[in-house]
């Protein structure tokens, strides 16, 4: 079992803002530096939207890419069935993986597109490492899949069909 310490301090006022700027931003590393050739597939590289919640010691943002460009767009959760799930899980778990969090919310917030994070915010402080840790197994696990078999797709398509 992994353990996570609350080490990375919000700056500004809203947590929402930092998490979605420096999470959108850490994305776009790994994808130049291990697969170039698909960088400007990956989520997030255009415009994006986070809404997020900040209740007592949980702190989730759902972050999605949105269609063509423009500003994000920074908001709060306002489903109240979603608010109140992320807390009844929250308290189950202070970090949970990136497993547990997918089973409990399933395809509806995971997508090649799309990520929920969960989390414990403590004196303004979020686990880095812990984020990381969601992050890199929503992209190994859910994104880069669907980014190689859409190349899959493209690369058969461009195959002439033999007479």
């Amino acid at each position: 079992m992994e353990s996570f310490e609350n080490t990375w301090e919000i700056k500004s006022d809203s947590a929402i803002v930092d998490f979605a700027f420096a999470t959108t931003k850490e994305i776009a590393e790994p994808a130049k530096l291990q697969m170039p050739q698909f960088a400007e597939v990956f989520p997030f590289r255009r415009a994006w939207e986070a809404n997020g919640i900040l209740v007592e010691d949980t702190f989730a943002v759902l972050l999605r890419e949105k269609n063509g460009s423009g500003v994000p767009l920074i908001g709060e959760i306002k489903e109240s069935e979603l608010i109140k799930r992320i807390q009844e899980f929250s308290k189950k778990k202070t970090h949970p993986s990136f497993d547990e969090t997918y089973r409990e919310f399933g395809d509806n917030y995971f997508k090649a597109d799309q990520i929920l994070y969960i989390g414990n915010i403590s004196n303004s402080k979020l686990s880095w490492h812990h984020i990381q840790t969601i992050f890199v197994e929503w992209l190994n696990k859910i994104v880069v899949p669907v980014i190689l078999k859409n190349n899959e797709k493209r690369v058969l398509s461009a195959i002439p069909t033999p007479p």
